[in-house]
């Protein structure tokens, strides 16, 4: 799912909770767009792992 996915979805429209598993980079990349958009009005919790 994408950042624009996630922001369409977003039914508070400013403060949004995302829970995240999967790869580090992807995470952090998510996260970065995400707070970046919604201007810090994020919880962002994430299960990292790294492919082999």
């Amino acid at each position: 799912m994408t950042t624009d996915q996630l922001l369409a979805q977003d039914a508070n429209k400013g403060m949004m909770e995302v829970w995240f598993c999967g790869p580090t980079g992807w995470a952090k990349l998510l996260e970065k767009e995400l707070r970046e958009r919604l201007q810090g009005s994020l919880l962002f919790h994430k299960e990292a792992f790294e492919l082999r």
